[in-house]
């Protein structure tokens, strides 16, 4: 949470939001916040003075995020529609995705600590990328991510079953564990597929 405060006045509505609906967060912010760097630290991930944070999700989710973010409470503004054409080249959107498709995109705005901030939405086709990607759900009374980096030659794609949560967890049923307030089961893990997003259902 104290990462997400940097960037969302309301982190917990934020995460509330990856939790319930069907949406992927990738690229450099989220490899960024893996290795616990808040969203305004200079690195890849700032570019001309600017943050972006990249979700993805079918276009039915959209209007899920646009609610949570335009909210009082987190205070985004949306600027930006595109609608792509099937000549598009997603690589150009997203560098670090080196093929798929993608049809439209909804860009956010709001100034992070003297930072302008981008949300990033866009409803991914099957593709493949060199950066990690992250989905999450609750379970057994806690919240659970799952990242799917990528490996040494190999690009990252996570698999449906981990995308639709359907493997347990690695705290799933654990005796002995003490379920506080905000837990988290965080899981990293290499693989290699393709990931679709585009149907309303994540599959490989």
């Amino acid at each position: 949470m104290e990462l997400l405060a940097t960037a969302f006045a309301d982190p917990h509505g934020f995460l509330n939001l990856l939790l319930e609906h069907r949406i992927l967060w990738g690229g450099h912010s989220l490899q960024g916040f893996v290795l616990w760097r808040t969203f305004t630290n200079f690195g890849p991930w700032i570019q001309n003075n600017r943050v972006t944070i990249e979700l993805f999700c079918p276009l039915t989710e959209f209007q899920h995020v646009d609610a949570v973010l335009t909210s009082p409470e987190q205070g985004w503004e949306r600027v930006k529609i595109s609608y792509l054409t099937t000549h598009a080249v997603v690589k150009d959107e997203f560098y670090f995705i080196s093929q798929g498709s993608c049809s439209t995109i909804w860009v956010y705005q709001k100034m992070i600590d003297g930072v302008r901030g981008n949300v990033v939405v866009a409803d991914l086709g099957p593709c493949t990328s060199d950066l990690p990607f992250a989905s999450f759900t609750r379970c057994c009374g806690m919240k659970v991510c799952r990242v799917t980096m990528p490996g040494a030659g190999a690009l990252a794609f996570p698999g449906p079953d981990r995308l639709a949560h359907v493997q347990p967890h690695y705290l799933h049923n654990a005796t002995g564990i003490e379920n506080v307030e905000d837990l988290v089961d965080v899981e990293m893990k290499m693989e290699v597929g393709v990931i679709d997003i585009s149907d309303g259902t994540i599959t490989i």
